[in-house]
């Protein structure tokens, strides 16, 4: 029910948009794709990333609203059990998890076009899948575990944006705090037999990001 309404919701702002840009006649529309980092102690690696593209659906004043769709990845735990008189582990489970993940936000942004600021609160709906693995010393074949799950969280980025040389390039960075969290299934992969019980992992946390966006038209006219 909540997973339909996220989609409703979605197609209300892209149609506000079509509306808007009929009446308008704004052309500024951007495409743009871009990479994540997240800093996470809890992963194999410390880290975990995300790729993203989206659509900047105009631009007037100090508003650009944007839809995205961003995958996450790159999240592994890896937790050992070891035999207590050779430390010498004796059981492996290797977590991990992937996010499919629908965003829509009213960018606000300060400034010209040539370097502003801009502020992303970001509403986020979607899907992760997780897994685990189990890989024991005294036997060679492996138990696996796959969970999958829908999740909604907010966003908040904060950071600049500038035109490169030409004009309708623009590279952006920005510092993040994603609500994404994997955690919630991630939690659930329990291997008892084996000693695994539930963790308490929450992939909620800081990041960094670059985007590159394309201005499919001229500059922005509103007749």
């Amino acid at each position: 029910m909540r997973y339909s309404l996220n989609i409703r919701c979605c197609t209300i702002f892209i149609f506000g948009f079509l509306c808007v840009k009929s009446f308008s006649q704004i052309e500024s529309t951007e495409i743009y794709g871009g990479v994540g980092y997240y800093r996470h102690t809890g992963f194999d690696g410390n880290s975990y990333f995300h790729a993203r593209g989206g659509l900047q659906l105009f631009s007037y004043k100090f508003f650009s609203p944007e839809v995205d769709f961003t995958y996450y990845f790159g999240g592994y735990e890896v937790i050992g059990n070891r035999d207590f008189e050779t430390n010498f582990p004796i059981s492996i489970l290797k977590k991990d998890f992937q996010g499919s993940i629908i965003g829509i936000s009213p960018k606000l942004f300060f400034g010209d076009s040539e370097l502003r600021l801009v502020l992303v609160p970001k509403y986020h709906f979607g899907s992760t899948r997780v897994e685990g693995i189990v890989t024991r010393d005294t036997n060679p074949s492996t138990i696996r575990q796959r969970l999958n799950s829908k999740l909604n969280f907010w966003s908040f980025s904060v950071g600049l944006e500038g035109e490169l040389e030409n004009e309708r390039f623009k590279l952006g960075a920005y510092l993040t705090y994603t609500g994404f969290n994997a955690g919630r299934t991630l939690n659930d992969i329990t291997f008892e037999a084996d000693g695994f019980e539930n963790s308490r992992t929450n992939t909620s946390t800081l990041g960094l990001a670059i985007r590159l966006s394309y201005r499919l038209w001229g500059n922005s006219q509103i007749n």
